[in-house]
Order: C-alpha cells, then sequence, then structure tokens
C-alpha cells in the first residue's frame, strides 16, 4: 500500500466541508490500484482523507513533490 500525507498532492475541490473530521465511510479491507494513493492525514481524528470516500484515491499524476525519506517499515528508515 502507498500512503502519503495531504500536503503532497494537489487539492481536490472541497465537497466534504460539512463532513464530521476523520469520518470513516469506506469498507476495509481496501485494495489500492497500482497507479493511485491512498492518502492519511497525520492528524486523522480532524481532518478528512482517503478514508472518506468524499476524498477517495490520488491519482499519481496528482502528487506533486518528492520522498526523500522513509520512516516505514523501521527496517527501512533512511534516505530514499
Amino acid at each position: 500500500m502507498k500512503i502519503l500525507y495531504t500536503s503532497f498532492t494537489k487539492s481536490k475541490k472541497q465537497k466534504h466541508e460539512n463532513k464530521q473530521k476523520g469520518e470513516t465511510n469506506i469498507e476495509f479491507p481496501y485494495q489500492v490500484p497500482e497507479s493511485e494513493y491512498f492518502v492519511l492525514s497525520d492528524e486523522r481524528d480532524k481532518t478528512t482523507d482517503s478514508r472518506n470516500e468524499d476524498i477517495g484515491l490520488i491519482k499519481k499524476d496528482n502528487v506533486i513533490g518528492k520522498v526523500i525519506f522513509r520512516v516505514w517499515p523501521f527496517k527501512k528508515l533512511g534516505a530514499i
């Protein structure tokens, strides 16, 4: 599974403004297609992310920035 923080993505239209932050309305386990990313916020109880279908998966073309350091899994911690 590929996970990105929301600050690394181009914003989607804010359709979710009236949603309770941290709300999950997708069913787990959840399969992420090869060319898309499941995005988690670092403040999951206060924000809306890929766990809500209004945000959903992020297509690879909508990702900006470059990964330079990995923190998970711990066995692979370090520069990329």
